[in-house]
């Protein structure tokens, strides 16, 4: 085994919570989709929320994936600032 090897970054996996939204804002109650990714760290996983938010005009919730309380392993939401319009813009933020 090279010496590099023992410092080569290992993904964690991530749980990620996607929400349908209607125009009128309405959102659904339980996720549409719910998928775990492995990702080479949360600045990683909140940029799949934020890209995963823009293609389905709803809201992401992402959590490291594990057995903990949800609210111990929760990273935050991304949510499209101005859902259907062709504003890419995006927020995350910890619901707390």
């Amino acid at each position: 085994m090279s010496p590099q090897s023992d410092f080569a970054p290992r993904p964690q996996n991530y749980e990620f919570h996607r929400y349908s939204a209607t125009p009128e804002g309405d959102l659904s109650r339980d996720p549409v989709e719910v998928f775990a990714m492995p990702c080479f760290g949360v600045a990683a996983a909140k940029s799949i929320a934020r890209k995963l938010a823009r293609k389905h005009q709803g809201p992401v919730d992402v959590a490291v994936l594990g057995t903990a309380p949800w609210n111990e392993r929760y990273v935050g939401t991304a949510t499209p600032v101005y859902p259907y319009s062709d504003c890419k813009m995006t927020v995350f933020e910890r619901l707390d």
